[in-house]
């Protein structure tokens, strides 16, 4: 109903503005002040159609905002006098004030003769959309009576919006409002069906900005038309794009992905920030493969530089490779999709559920088994008495100040400690003082369940594939719980540590560096990773888990004496994958970072490769 309603106005609306280009009425004649009457006329007439088509589009998009409206909705559609009934209802001064702040855009109203001639679309799409997320954003907030306040984090950043309030009490509920409005926008972004190919794998992925509008682009342009737009990293293998990247690869025909990490400082953002030039046709691709190459820095590549290698992509691969996300893996080379193709060629995939797999179950704070989540299980160390943490201080009469007789004797008095990303590296755990104690307890009260009371591997939840490693993980002692910047990974099908050797490998970062996105290494990206079958895998050699605090190391390169042990693993894994010493000499030097960091040991590692037969 209201499709029809508003296609008949604009039609009439578009008509009556193509009579300003057509002949004149016979009666009219060219050059004289009736002419300009007669076009003024069309013109007036056009505008007065297209007001009535655009305050149904308006009351349709401030319904988000103004609820009150849908319940109107059935009389606007069928009233010839659509503002006099409106005007007439108690939410009016809402929907204005909506509407005014909103300023809501419609592309059929702002170009009738493309949407409604007789060729329907652009041409071209050429843009570089916003890469922000739409969430509320406190410094951005805040920033406008503060301008420095955009330099503050954590608990500073809290304690100066809080002076904020003392000064402007008003202020908080101008924030409530703010945030409201955002959450609003991002419901209506994801649920209002104007954007069919933004629907992220899951409910929470974040909103990203750019995703809308590649969205968009693809449906203004005509069928046959191009689009090419400058999108962040996240676009090309965020969890937020999968349906959009899958119509792209099995759908649209796409000419070039050409990606860029910032290093050069093309823009003036973080160096590690990466960004996509990419391009299509909308139209049905003869050939489901197109051109991709990623983290190149010289801009000037793009005017076709014969230099650079791009590497074919075809549809069934990305299926193959990314079946849940249609993530597209960041080859810098032939070279990098030759060894993941191998690896994949001798593996299994670590969410598989084959006889000859790992059995993995994956699991963050949601299930409350192991891991928590630091905001929503606050009270779970919290005293409820005091609203103070608990701390040895104040459980125990003496605290010892060994952190091990320590860990005992809160155990006895049913306290585990929580681990955080930040107190693990791979192959050790308790780098870092502990904040938080959980009581088992309080678990069991509200989750029913106290924590898993066995060895768990995790791995940081928080990651780039730009750090020195991306997958660090732990076998974290019995007596511990976690928080929800690590996940848990329960193997039934293998040895934990001889998982966790997997993991830890520089084969398995090497893989998952090339299809992570952004700063978090979500189950999308850990399902589908290769990983040697379950009866390779428990051949592997294993590495001994360190504690941190008795050694009195960050990391287990620090100790040399487990140099030997982590140069076997990592071969031992390298060749389970089926991999050459010169395929792996090619994944050893896409650390560099860590090769600069770690100079030492990275220079046993390629003597030791260079030195021994594979």
């Amino acid at each position: 109903m209201f499709e029809i309603q508003f296609k008949r106005l604009i039609r009439e609306a578009l008509d009556e503005r193509l009579l300003i280009d057509k002949p004149l009425p016979p009666d009219i004649r060219k050059d004289t002040p009736q002419e300009y009457e007669y076009k003024a006329d069309r013109l007036k007439r056009s505008n007065e159609l297209l007001a009535q088509a655009r305050l149904l589009f308006d009351l349709r998009s401030a319904a988000a905002f103004v609820p009150e409206i849908w319940g109107a909705w059935a009389t606007l559609l069928s009233t010839d006098d659509v503002e006099g009934y409106a005007k007439k209802q108690k939410w009016w001064d809402r929907f204005e004030e909506a509407r005014q702040r909103e300023r809501f855009f419609h592309w059929q109203l702002e170009f009738p003769e493309v949407f409604f001639g007789e060729h329907k679309g652009f041409h071209v799409i050429v843009g570089n959309p916003p890469w922000d997320k739409v969430l509320p954003d406190r410094q951005e907030f805040y920033g406008r009576y503060d301008i420095f306040i955009r330099a503050l984090s954590g608990n500073e950043l809290d304690q100066r919006i809080g002076e904020l309030h003392q000064k402007n009490p008003a202020l908080a509920g101008e924030f409530k409002a703010y945030e409201n409005r955002v959450k609003t926008t991002m419901q209506m972004l994801r649920g209002g069906g104007d954007f069919p190919l933004s629907e992220g794998r899951t409910q929470a992925a974040h909103e990203d900005l750019s995703k809308y509008f590649a969205d968009r682009s693809i449906q203004v342009v005509r069928h046959g038309g191009s689009v090419g737009l400058l999108l962040p990293s996240v676009f090309y293998n965020g969890d937020g794009c999968a349906t959009l990247r899958k119509w792209l690869v099995t759908e649209a025909s796409i000419a070039s992905v050409f990606g860029f990490e910032n290093r050069q400082k093309i823009f003036p953002i973080h160096a590690s920030y990466k960004f996509v030039c990419f391009v299509c046709r909308k139209k049905t691709p003869s050939k489901r493969r197109f051109p991709a190459i990623f983290m190149r820095h010289d801009v000037r590549e793009l005017m076709g530089d014969e230099s650079v290698q791009m590497v074919t992509i075809t549809a069934e691969e990305v299926a193959k490779l990314s079946p849940e996300s249609y993530a597209l893996l960041e080859y810098r080379g032939p070279r990098d999709q030759e060894i993941v193709h191998k690896m994949y060629r001798h593996s299994v995939v670590l969410g598989s559920d084959d006889a000859a797999g790992w059995r993995a179950e994956l699991f963050t704070d949601f299930a409350h088994k192991f891991t928590y989540n630091a905001t929503r299980d606050k009270d779970l160390w919290t005293d409820p008495a005091t609203g103070s943490l608990f701390s040895p201080k104040n459980v125990l009469t003496n605290p010892p100040t060994d952190t091990t007789h320590l860990v005992a004797a809160m155990a006895a008095e049913g306290f585990v400690p929580v681990y955080e990303g930040k107190h693990i590296e791979q192959f050790i755990y308790g780098i870092k003082p502990f904040r938080w104690w959980l009581k088992k307890s309080l678990a069991v009260a509200k989750h029913e369940r106290p924590p898993l009371d066995e060895e768990v591997l995790v791995y940081r939840e928080t990651a780039s594939n730009t750090n020195q490693r991306t997958c660090i993980a732990v076998m974290l002692p019995r007596g511990s719980a976690a928080s929800h910047t690590l996940c848990g990974v329960l193997v039934r099908g293998v040895d934990p540590l001889a998982a966790q050797t997997v993991l830890n490998s520089f084969c398995f970062d090497y893989a998952l560096r090339l299809r992570t996105a952004g700063t978090h290494i979500s189950f999308t990206y850990m399902r589908p990773m290769p990983v040697p079958p379950a009866s390779v895998t428990n051949a592997l050699p294993r590495v001994p888990v360190v504690c941190a605090w008795e050694h009195g190391v960050e990391r287990i390169t620090e100790l040399k004496e487990h140099w030997e042990g982590l140069w076997i693993a990592n071969k031992a894994v390298a060749k389970a994958y089926g991999l050459s010493q010169d395929d792996f000499r090619h994944v050893l030097a896409s650390f560099p970072v860590f090769a600069k960091k770690h100079a030492e040991f990275f220079a046993f590692l390629t003597a030791k490769l260079d030195s021994q037969a594979w």
